[in-house]
């Protein structure tokens, strides 16, 4: 009969060593691998959102590279323009685009969503002069107001006007780009531009007094406010380069809300000629003001997660005056598919 020896213990520990071991080893390769290299269409330019200073901090800290993704943010022109380059595949994700132009670039056959919302709603607002303030819907009649080509605002006025019982041809709109409106308005040209609240520190900055009349406090109210968007294309191809960028993009806004003066540095010294660290500073108090009643806690995945209800709310307001057409169902506009976990 052939008696088998029964295994050493040594044997046994080397075989229990060498199936712990292997996988931790395929664990370490993969984080070892070069992060993907992908290109980030911010929704406007540097100086006109100096709060995108968040994003350059996650850059500065290697928070996205750790996660797996080598972004290189691109200062944008609108959030209308950013949708039909992210549809379009000319960048791989868009970061602070508005919801507004993602349901009108999908009601057009764009293919396109948001994976998560980085402002649960949006500060839009008529910007004028302390000398000649603009504090109601009325007091517009017969002004001059500037309005970004390419952008929600220019979606969002004809909404404005409707809800507000304003006529169109009773107030002259002129297309100036986003970055020469607070001259435009310093230089008279205009009497006021729709924009956004978190303007206000820039302005200052620049020694300017100016009023700020909300959207919101008149009938225009949708959220969420702006988030980060990808393509169908990209969502199908390549999924886990969109989870990763979460990953990067909820520890970069968990550290940027207890370290805003290294998130203002961070985009100071990245565009040097372009942000300018105290005004980013503000900027970033005023963004974080605006999603702290959501991440309390510091829970950014509260800000991230978005709601079919909320979604279904922006694209009715839209429809009913904003000359919406063919609205698209809320399912095909967002997504909480590539949320992080936890």
């Amino acid at each position: 009969m052939l008696i088998l020896e029964p295994p050493s213990r040594r044997w046994i520990n080397a075989a229990m060593l060498g199936a712990f071991v292997a996988p931790l080893i395929a664990t370490r390769q993969a984080y070892s691998q070069a992060p993907a290299k992908i290109n980030v269409r911010m929704g406007y330019t540097w100086p006109s959102s100096q709060y995108y200073s968040i994003y350059l901090l996650g850059k500065e800290k290697g928070f996205f590279q750790e996660a797996g993704v080598d972004p290189t943010f691109v200062e944008g022109t609108g959030s209308g323009t950013g949708v039909q380059l992210i549809a379009s595949g000319q960048a791989d994700l868009g970061a602070a685009i508005a919801a507004g132009a993602v349901i009108n670039g999908v009601s057009q056959g764009a293919k396109i969503r948001m994976v998560a919302a980085t402002l649960p709603t949006n500060p839009i607002a008529v910007i004028s002069s302390q000398d000649v303030p603009i504090k109601t819907p009325s007091e517009m009649v017969g002004k001059t107001i500037g309005i970004p080509p390419g952008t929600e605002q220019e979606q969002l006025w004809p909404a404005f006007l409707k809800a507000n019982n304003l006529e169109a041809s009773s107030i002259k709109v002129v297309s100036i780009a986003g970055d020469s409106l607070p001259a435009a308005l310093g230089m008279k040209r205009v009497d006021g531009y729709i924009s956004y609240s978190t303007d206000i520190p820039f302005l200052e900055k620049a020694g300017m007094k100016v009023t700020t009349m909300l959207f919101s406090d008149f009938g225009i109210v949708y959220a969420p406010g702006e988030g980060i968007a990808a393509s169908q294309e990209m969502i199908d191809k390549h999924p886990e380069v969109i989870r990763s960028f979460l990953v990067g993009l909820q520890k970069t806004f968990t550290y940027a809300s207890e370290h805003p003066q290294e998130a203002a540095a961070a985009g100071a010294h990245a565009f040097p000629d372009q942000i300018q660290e105290p005004v980013a500073l503000s900027t970033i108090g005023i963004a974080m003001g605006l999603i702290k009643d959501v991440t309390k806690g510091g829970n950014m995945l509260n800000l991230f997660k978005m709601s079919e209800q909320e979604w279904q709310g922006t694209i009715d307001l839209l429809a009913k005056y904003g000359g919406l057409k063919n609205p698209p169902a809320a399912s095909q506009v967002f997504t909480n598919e590539f949320l992080p976990r936890s």
